[in-house]
This record gives structure tokens, sequence and C-alpha cells, in this order.
């Protein structure tokens, strides 16, 4: 990840030599002008205007130099810039949205459709990195000059196409372009049947890469040749589908996009029951009705507490395994599956080998991350830097969300202001920036908390978890009324969502005692205490860590009744692997305050304390060894 937002400190320092440029001059104007005007009145000698361009001349250059190494920081100050020591990757390739020629719009989904087919035959290949089709949606209808769309995508080459359906006719143009450069390299029209779509597709992905020398294995030629199907209607529907899915993923509160898309699918197995693609599309949709990504976190339905909830993603999953036993999107909702139940290794596996068959599968890897956020930081960094280098979309919020929250639970916290403004950079997304500060805010400076949160809310009023942070500030600088009123909306919009709020109904519950409001506090107790022993039960992700456990016992530490708390922070920590997110709150959450005096809960609190400064101690030295510190 360093490598990464170095490029984007390289943007801030040509952006500052762009500003202390247009200062300069400006500032040259007005001297040259000034000198001007004083030099007959004051009776300077003849040669002073010379000598006033001569000196700007000469400072010119040193002005430069300054603004090369230093630029301004953010709160005031002029401090020294990072030196940038990275680059493009040679062997990189984004496929922009194709163009449709097509005068009937309703045909866009097929043109999309070749696009992102040809995007994934280029994503099997292990020498190339790939970004995915959410991170180059944002260039439709926002044409850049090519250059700058290969640095915001950190790619060396460009491919770009139109293409144009009528009835069971296709015809195709494509080119590749050095990004960079703006070099036209290659380009190749096709003009074809129906039937030929997919040879075609394997084709272009093969001559590219053979253009940018990168090496395909003969594993690989096999996959990016494998027809998925041999019916047109199905395909069709398939494309039909991807892009109900696309649309989803781009606002993943379109649940009737989710819907169509799973209609799509199903529609298509009807032509074609063998076609892999739609049993792991079928598999998604339903995996994403139950659990999917928020803007920050991950949000799970209603539904999902249900007993074999998920059972219905592993039938499809399996499904297209057993069609096709090398297709990866099957084997990475199949990991996400056993992630969800809490069966790691093979959700370990699978993630795995679905990187092994698409090495530029980015949501594999944030998977692998996942297994390891509560026990090892190391590998939770690694494998989240590894996701977020992969991807240039709105999903790249999400990943560093993650990745600030894991530094700031791992104690790195003296460069985090450079963090989160370097994470601006990538993603452009000032809600992010204003979320993420509000973060690292949370403990040292609660007014500062309380900034940041209420201009996140600015930026997005009716997002749950944008009211709750909202809420959650007020509470910490004491304006209960505010914090309720908050909580209270972001709780109702959830209820309207049909998601569960996971962490934040004991918390309202708190705000209520402290409010003075006991029968509204028990209200949310209750409500909270059913579903945590629901996740308990059904040992899904955030009980898998300990997080529901520790949720609980503030539940009960708050009623007073301190046995049945202590009885949990007994059994977390007789954890072989130390549950590190509730060590870390453990040591100052004020819901826990009526257990501090007894000695056993000190005991706890100082033993995770010292487990939990081991581990920040461990990774502030791999994050040395590795020039990320």
């Amino acid at each position: 990840m360093s490598n990464k937002l170095s490029r984007f400190r390289q943007e801030l320092i040509r952006r500052n030599v762009i500003r202390v440029f247009l200062w300069y001059a400006g500032v040259a104007m007005v001297l040259i002008g000034l000198a001007s005007d004083v030099a007959g009145p004051f009776n300077l000698p003849e040669g002073t205007l010379r000598l006033v361009i001569i000196l700007i001349i000469v400072g010119f250059p040193l002005a430069m130099i300054f603004s090369w190494f230093y630029d301004v920081h953010p709160e005031g100050g002029i401090v020294k810039t990072k030196r940038a020591h990275s680059r493009i990757p040679d062997k990189s390739i984004a496929v922009l949205p194709f163009r449709n020629d097509s005068p009937d719009q309703e045909r866009m989904y097929f043109i999309n459709g070749t696009m992102e087919a040809i995007l994934d035959n280029l994503c099997k290949i292990k020498e190339l990195r790939v970004p995915g089709r959410t991170s180059v949606e944002q260039y439709r209808g926002n044409p850049k000059p090519i250059p700058v769309v290969a640095e915001e995508m950190n790619v060396s080459y460009l491919l770009e196409g139109s293409g144009h359906r009528d009835g069971n006719k296709v015809r195709l143009f494509v080119q590749l372009l050095e990004g960079r450069a703006d070099r036209h390299i290659w380009s190749k029209s096709y003009d074809a049947d129906i039937e030929e779509i997919f040879s075609m597709q394997s084709e272009i992905a093969q001559l590219v890469a053979t253009e940018i020398e990168a090496v395909i294995t003969p594993e690989e030629k096999k996959l990016i040749e494998k027809a998925p199907t041999t019916s047109v209607k199905a395909n069709d529907l398939y494309q039909k589908g991807r892009e109900e899915l696309i649309k989803f993923h781009l606002d993943t509160r379109d649940r009737d996009a989710l819907t169509k898309a799973q209609e799509y699918f199903l529609k298509a197995l009807e032509y074609d029951p063998t076609y892999a693609k739609a049993c792991a599309g079928v598999a998604m949709t339903f995996n994403f009705k139950l659990s999917v990504r928020g803007k920050f976190f991950g949000v799970y339905s209603e539904g999902s507490l249900e007993d074999n909830a998920f059972d219905i993603v592993l039938f499809w999953a399996d499904k297209a395994l057993h069609i096709d036993k090398q297709l990866p999107e099957a084997y990475y909702i199949r990991g996400t599956y056993y992630w969800d139940i809490g069966q790691w290794e093979r959700a370990e596996q699978d993630y795995h080998k679905a990187i092994q068959l698409n090495p530029n599968y980015w949501e594999a890897y944030f998977g692998l991350g996942n297994l390891y956020s509560g026990s090892d930081y190391i590998k939770v960094l690694e494998y989240y830097q590894k996701a977020a280098s992969l991807v240039r979309g709105p999903e790249l919020s999400y990943i560093l969300a993650q990745i600030i929250q894991t530094y700031a639970l791992s104690g790195v916290l003296e460069q985090q202001e450079s963090f989160v403004t370097d994470y601006l950079n990538l993603t452009q997304d000032p809600l992010f920036y204003c979320i993420a500060n509000s973060w690292l805010n949370l403990v040292k400076n609660p007014e500062k908390q309380l900034y940041w949160a209420a201009r996140a809310y600015d930026h997005e009023p009716s997002d749950p978890d944008v009211l709750s942070y909202l809420a959650e500030s007020y509470i910490n600088v004491g304006n209960f009324e505010d914090g309720l009123k908050y909580y209270k909306q972001s709780d109702d919009l959830n209820q309207k969502l049909g998601r569960i709020s996971y962490n934040r109904l004991q918390r309202i519950g708190y705000a209520f005692i402290l409010s003075g409001h006991k029968k509204e506090a028990d209200d949310y107790f209750d409500r909270a205490e059913e579903i945590f022993k629901s996740i308990i039960r059904l040992n899904r992700p955030y009980a898998q860590f300990g997080v529901t456990q520790y949720d609980l016992a503030t539940i009960y530490a708050c009623r007073g009744e301190k046995s049945k708390a202590m009885e949990i922070l007994r059994d977390l920590h007789q954890r072989t692997a130390t549950p590190y997110i509730p060590a870390y709150f453990m040591q100052w959450d004020p819901m826990l305050d009526s257990l501090r005096d007894d000695p056993e809960f000190q005991q706890i609190a100082n033993d995770f304390g010292v487990k939990f400064q081991a581990e920040r101690k461990r990774v502030r030295q791999w994050l040395e060894e590795n020039d990320m510190l």
C-alpha cells in the first residue's frame, strides 16, 4: 500500500508545484509593477528594475525546489514532503467501458458484457494487474485524458472499444493505448456472427497480453479459451443479470437491482441448465440479500439470523462447481459462505483457489483479510492492502476504511492524519475522509470526533452508519438529546432497510440510561440481547472474533448483572487466540464502568492489555521493516 500511496503523494507534489508557480508569478508581477512605479519618485538607480527581474528569475527555480520538497499541511504549517518511491506496474491494463454504436440502446448490456468478458479473461493472467469492472465504471460518460485515467487507475495501458450488434451480427473495434504517453499501440476490428462472440473475446485478450509481453501459461490459455455456454439466449440473459448486479455493487441500497439480477440468472439457466456462471450469479444474489458491504462496514439482513439461512448460497455455489471446477467466482462465493458460518479453514482454501484461477480477484484477497481481522493484524494488512491495490472503484473506500481501523487498533497513531489524507487522495471520497477522521478521534478528542462526524452528516445525511457516528459523537461530548435523536433516526432507517444494527442497539440503550430513561433503555437492551444471542448461537463472524460476546457483556454490566458479564469476559479471556477487538475496547469502554473495581475484571483487562500491546509492537516492527512507518 505504501507504493500506491506515494503515487498520490507525487500528485500532491505536482499540485503544490503548480500552486507555487501561480503564486510566484503573481508576486513577480506585483514586484515588477511596484519597482517600475517607485523607481522615479525615489530616484532609484537606472538598473533597479533590471535587478528585480534578474532576482525574480533566479528565485524561481529555488521556489520550485522548495515546493518539491515541502508542501502545505491541511491544518496549517509547512511539512516536508515524503519521498515518492514507486512506479506504475509495467504489465498492467484497465479496460474502459465500451461505447455502444448500436441505434438500439437496449443493446448496451451486450456491449458491456463483451467488455467485461474481455476484462475477465485478462484478469486470469497472473502477470497482469487488471482493475475490475466497478473500478472503471467511473469513466462511463465521464471522459478524461488518457494519461490522467492511466494514473488514476495505476496502469501502464488502456484498452478502449466500441461495438454494434444488429440481430445476430456483431461489429467490434478495440484499440490498445500506452497510458502515460497517450500512444496508440494496436487496434483491430471484427465482423462476426453472434455465435463467435466467445472466441472473439478470447482472441482479443490474448492479443492484448502478447502486445504488452505478458506471459500466458498453458493453464491460463485454457481458461481464457473456454466458452461459458453454447446458448446465445442464455448468455444474453446472463449479461443482463450482470448489468443489474453491477448497479447493485455501485449502490448496495438498490435492492430492486439485486432482485432483477437473480431473475435474469435463473432465466438464463432455463435455456442452459449447465451455465456455471449463471449458477454462481444466483449464489451471489442470495448471499448479498443476507450479507453485503455497506459504505464502511458489512451489513447483515434480518434473515441472516435464521437457522441455515446461508445454505441456499452453498447449494448454488456447489452446483456451479459441479459443472465447472475452474470457476473462480464459484470458489469465492463458497468461501464467503464458509466464512459466514465459521468454517474458516474451508473459507481460506476456497479464497486461495479463487485467486489461483483469477489472480486479480480483489474480493478474495479481502475475504482472506477478514479471516484474520480478529487474530493477526499483519495478515489482515497484507491481504487488505493487496485488495486495495487492485481496486479503484467505489469499493475502495470500504477497503481503506478497514485498513485505517486496523492501523488504529494496531496503535499506529502518530501518522494517522497522513494515512487518512493519502487515502482521501486515493478515493477522492470526502465522506470517507470525514468518517475516518471521526474514528481516529474516538478516544483522544471527543470534540474533534463530533466535528468530523457532523461534516460526514453534511455529505450523507441519510446513511444509517453516518447517523450512528454522529449520535455517538454527541453522546461522547455529553449532548444526550441530540445523540438520541440521531441514534433513533439511524435505527429507524436500519429497520426500514431490513438491516441488523449489530453493535449499535446496546449503545442506544446506554444513551437512554445516561439521559435517565430506563424503560426505553431496557427496550433497546432487550432487542440487542436477543440478536446477540442468535449471532452467538449461529457462530456468525462477529461472534467468531468475540465481538458479539463482548457486546452482550456490556449490556449485562449496564443492567447490574455483573456475574453474567464476568462469565462472558472470563470465557473470552480463556480463548487460545486473543480477541483483540474486545481487548481494545475493554480498556476504556464506559459501559463496563460498573466492573472496574472487581479484581478479576482488573486482572482480565490487564492480561488483555499486555497481549494487545505485544501485538501492537509486532505490527509496528513489521511496518518498519517494510518501510511503511
